[in-house]
């Protein structure tokens, strides 16, 4: 943990310095409020521990305005006295650390583990979000994605969904999902998706679907529910991949494979209607 203390009583100040070398990475001292909000803005800190009472700057004024560079800052005050009006100024300005003095080392240990617990679960959420960011950002470039809710109507598209269906975001919010899906789409696989989202269960399959210009295009799917912490389900969240390119190629070999078909079964015909016209042939010769 890295604290910036501030207190103009020296004694007090090398006395406390002590303590908290013992117990934190980094401790920066500052003798008055002004001297205080310099370092903290050429710094960067997890605590603020101050005096009251100090000249040119205030505590509380020094406070207020870290609070106002970064609201999150966590700022303990250390007084003298316990004052309803200085107590209330203070919660004001987004204080909730107090330490009457004299500080008792072991009230201040309590603090220090307390915050220090508060910065790790802190740091943990923001590395949590940060890498969730980062899967999304992942699974937004590779594959397409839509959010619908509960209802199966359509909350949320990616950039690479809307280039393949044509519609802008604001075009496809709060449509069906039934929208995209192409009236000649398989009855089996609609019919399965719509049991599987019924039951909350996960549905994967291909499905054709049609732009907003009536194109159809093919979307290998798997609809995910999402569920809040009553276990409820808040929405359902589809992740696609385009396979227009491969049914297209898969539709044209089976078209080629059919024509081939064909053309070997028309040749076998002639030849077999070819081996029965010989042998007449040659008799009638003779």
């Amino acid at each position: 943990m890295k604290i910036l203390y501030v207190e103009d009583d020296e004694i007090i100040r090398d006395e406390l310095l002590k303590f908290l070398k013992r117990r934190c990475d980094v401790v920066v001292t500052a003798n008055d409020g002004e001297d205080g909000l310099n370092k903290y803005k050429n710094g960067s800190f997890d605590l603020v521990i101050t005096d009251i009472n100090m000249p040119i700057l205030s505590g509380l004024d020094m406070a207020k305005q870290i609070k106002e560079l970064n609201p999150k800052a966590i700022i303990a005050i250390t007084t003298a006295f316990n004052d309803k009006d200085f107590l209330l100024s203070a919660i004001d300005i987004g204080i909730s650390k107090f330490l009457i003095k004299p500080i008792k080392t072991k009230k201040l240990d309590e603090m220090l583990k307390a915050i220090t617990e508060k910065i790790m679960l802190r740091k943990e959420n923001e590395r949590l979000v940060k890498l969730q960011n980062q899967y999304k950002k992942a699974v937004d470039l590779s594959s397409i994605v839509i959010k619908i809710d509960k209802d199966k109507f359509i909350t949320y598209a990616n950039d690479k969904f809307l280039d393949i269906s044509k519609y802008s975001l604001d075009e496809i919010k709060g449509k069906s999902l039934c929208t995209i899906k192409h009236p000649n789409s398989c009855e089996l696989v609609s019919k399965d998706m719509i049991e599987k989202l019924s039951e909350n269960q996960v549905f994967s399959g291909m499905v054709q679907c049609v732009s907003k210009e009536m194109d159809s295009f093919y979307l290998n799917m798997t609809i995910n529910p999402i569920l809040n912490e009553d276990n409820i389900i808040d929405e359902f969240i589809i992740i696609a991949q385009d396979m227009t390119k491969e049914i297209i190629q898969q539709n044209e070999l089976e078209k080629l494979r059919i024509k081939n078909l064909k053309d070997t079964m028309e040749k076998a015909t002639n030849i077999k209607i070819e081996s029965l016209i010989d042998p007449y042939q040659y008799l009638q010769l003779s």
